[in-house]
């Protein structure tokens, strides 16, 4: 129930902003297609509070995992995380 509810929320923002522009949009059973991105809820824990959510583009497959807290993780189509870049 945890992604269903954040994932409803994205999509309701990212709805009311996309549709104001000319770029394909199209909902899809888990998530949406916005251009040439498809977002997809894929799964989560609803006791442990995590959620798995994919983003696919042409040039890349991403899967972002969310703890409870915040924390995010991302890997590639590869297994390779991306990792963020050092802001100091």
């Amino acid at each position: 129930m945890f992604i269903e509810n954040t994932f409803n929320i994205l999509f309701r923002f990212l709805t009311t902003i996309f549709i104001m522009s000319n770029i394909e949009f199209k909902e899809l059973k888990y998530g949406f297609k916005f251009g040439d991105t498809t977002i997809e809820r894929h799964m989560s824990d609803e006791k442990k509070g995590w959620v798995v959510l994919g983003v696919e583009t042409s040039k890349h497959k991403l899967q972002i995992y969310v703890t409870k807290t915040g924390k995010v993780r991302i890997h590639d189509e590869h297994g390779k995380e991306w990792l963020p870049l050092n802001d100091n």
